[in-house]
């Protein structure tokens, strides 16, 4: 298949497992990544049944992530990926759930998903194409940063927000590998040391973040998280 992955630098990971080995391996499936730092993906606009960049900024970060295309053509990509734009989905965990009814719980998820940049980024895509779009949360941040514990496990987190906000868009919300997840609402430590920033002009693939980074993960990460989704294709 046909993937076309867009993000924001939380790409940076899958983007080095692809090509430090996966790429090799999986010989039926093609990823082209187009991403940007912060939010600057939100200056994709749809013209003329193209994903096509606002600004000169964005443009010149997507030839660099996926290797010289400018835009985006999705009639050339079988299946579509969203990534990031949605800080904090974890804190949901801490105050939704516990003694609060089912009914609270989806509603606070509503309005989540109501003012999430993720979302409308899917909505973006559909506009586009009417491909399998899959979205992909920010990964949760560093367990030696985030002491909570959720009230709700973070996999009912998922199954509620595809319910209320993504499945009537034929979009499906994934969330990151079980076994990078503490307490529900944490990464593991261990997935954010040594966190890959992602390439841009003057700062070339594989540059990683200072030693106090819990936002972004490794290349260990992006592992899981890329072998996971594509056995999920491999196997639907």
């Amino acid at each position: 298949m046909k993937i076309c992955l867009l993000g924001t630098s939380h790409i940076a990971p899958v983007s080095a497992t692809w090509e430090g080995g996966l790429k090799a391996k999986n010989p039926n499936h093609s990823i082209t990544f187009f991403g940007a730092p912060g939010t600057q993906i939100l200056g994709l606009k749809n013209k003329a049944n193209k994903l096509v960049p606002n600004n000169d900024k964005l443009a010149e970060n997507f030839k660099i992530t996926s290797g010289g295309h400018s835009f985006i053509e999705p009639r050339l990509f079988d299946i579509f990926v969203v990534m990031g734009l949605c800080r904090d989905l974890h804190m949901l965990g801490t105050i939704i759930g516990g003694g609060y009814s089912i009914a609270v719980t989806t509603q606070s998820l509503v309005d989540y998903w109501k003012c999430s940049n993720l979302l409308r980024m899917v909505k973006r895509v559909r506009a586009a194409t009417g491909s399998p779009i899959f979205a992909a949360h920010n990964p949760l941040q560093s367990e030696h940063a985030n002491r909570a514990v959720n009230k709700v496990s973070f996999g009912e987190i998922i199954q509620i927000s595809n319910a209320v906000a993504f499945s009537n868009l034929g979009a499906e919300l994934i969330g990151q590998p079980s076994e990078t997840i503490v307490r529900e609402t944490a990464t593991a430590t261990r997935f954010s040391e040594n966190a890959l920033r992602l390439a841009v002009k003057g700062r070339p693939a594989g540059t990683l973040h200072d030693t106090r980074e819990t936002r972004h993960m490794n290349q260990a990460f992006g592992h899981l998280w890329l072998s996971e989704f594509l056995l999920k294709l491999d196997t639907n």
